[in-house]
């Protein structure tokens, strides 16, 4: 009886097995037609979306987006999710299951951190094949996603405690703009107490999924303003040309095209490896325009002061430069290993090597600028 049971139980497992293998190779299948041709891969997807009826794709459900977007703006304005609960229901908005005056706190907090109203599929935790990954560009994005990273910020940065404007240390000048090296994930504030500055880690660092070390951040705010900050309007007016929005738009329609192209070329040749791989690259621009473009029009409006002029001992000051940075600087690519970053201006304008260890006077960065070669000036 004991080797009928021991042989009983060794099939179960066997059969077991096979169902695992079987599952993951037809989601591995599915997952191959979501990326080279769009197709959906389950009709389950979230509220505010419904699956066509020929599975070609999503449609937005508008108002519910539109609920969605209002509360996103609402926590960038640093309501509380209880307060962002009462205004909804006060509203009378409907909620995701379609009912007036009956969201919560704990659904408000779900959905400032769903993944995917930035497009992208995150697996169930209840998938039970390993190995699947996130699959940015599936769904459509009704956040953008520097907003969407925003917001999570607020989950972190000393910014959003209580009784922060006491403190105008709190206030984060770089926020959201500067992103690790090693990783390529947001930095952000740690260790910030009273009047010390505290240090700029790596979010990934703090979950064990980086090795960069953190950097005291008063010699890098320092540094950063006497040099970039003080200089930034006449870099900005520097570049040969502004980009508009058409010129956004145009970008993604002629993306658009070449890989409508593609997808037809896949569709007479679905063996070719090649068309695939180009079908992956092109879908990846085509995400990246699309954030330039929400980027773009996010950007928030702002006074003619010079930054310079900003007395950043003051929260309020503080806060109004901060919107400014946003408005000018794309992206600050810190190296804490060796102390110094790569700064992209939104002019299209890059700046190498900048060091963090020492002070780099404005009138010199700007005097440098007229030897500046493609938009680019090494340091």
């Amino acid at each position: 009886m004991v080797i009928k049971a021991v042989l009983i139980a060794q099939r179960a497992n066997e059969e077991s097995e096979i169902k695992s293998r079987r599952m993951q190779s037809a989601w591995a299948a599915k997952r191959k037609l979501a990326v080279d041709a769009g197709a959906v891969m389950t009709t389950r997807c979230p509220a505010w979306l419904t699956v066509r009826s020929d599975r070609s794709g999503f449609d937005v459900n508008n108002e519910l987006a539109d609920t969605i977007r209002y509360i996103y703006m609402l926590r960038l304005k640093e309501y509380s999710y209880g307060k962002i609960r009462l205004i909804l229901n006060q509203e009378n908005r409907k909620n995701l299951k379609g009912v007036k005056g009956a969201w919560s706190s704990s659904s408000v907090d779900q959905l400032l951190n769903k993944k995917s109203v930035t497009g992208i599929l995150v697996p169930s935790r209840y998938n039970t094949c390993k190995g699947i990954e996130e699959l940015p560009g599936y769904y459509p994005a009704i956040i953008g996603a520097d907003v969407f990273r925003d917001v999570q910020l607020m989950r972190t940065e000393s910014e959003s405690k209580l009784r922060s404007k006491d403190n105008p240390l709190y206030i984060n000048l770089f926020r959201s703009v500067m992103i690790c090296k090693c990783c390529g994930h947001h930095i952000v504030l740690s260790s910030l107490v009273e009047n010390k500055y505290g240090y700029y880690v790596c979010t990934m660092r703090r979950e064990k999924r980086c090795t960069a070390s953190a950097i005291n951040r008063e010699p890098v705010d320092k540094f950063l303003t006497q040099g970039l900050l003080h200089s930034l309007e006449y870099l900005i007016g520097e570049s040969p040309r502004k980009v508009s929005i058409e010129d956004l738009l145009n970008r993604h329609v002629e993306l658009s095209m070449r890989m409508n192209n593609i997808l037809e070329a896949v569709e007479v040749a679905p063996d070719v490896k090649e068309l695939t791989v180009r079908a992956r690259d092109m879908a990846k621009q085509l995400r990246e325009a699309e954030t330039d473009i929400d980027r773009f029009r996010s950007r928030p409006a702002i006074k003619t002061k010079a930054l310079r002029e900003f007395n950043l001992a003051l929260w309020a000051e503080r806060k109004e430069c901060q919107a400014v940075v946003k408005h000018l600087v794309k992206q600050i690519v810190l190296d804490t290993g060796h102390k110094c970053c790569d700064i992209w201006l939104m002019n299209g304008i890059r700046i190498l090597n900048y060091p963090l260890d020492r002070r780099t006077d404005a009138g010199s960065l700007v005097s440098a600028m007229k030897y500046m070669q493609d938009n680019m000036l090494i340091l």
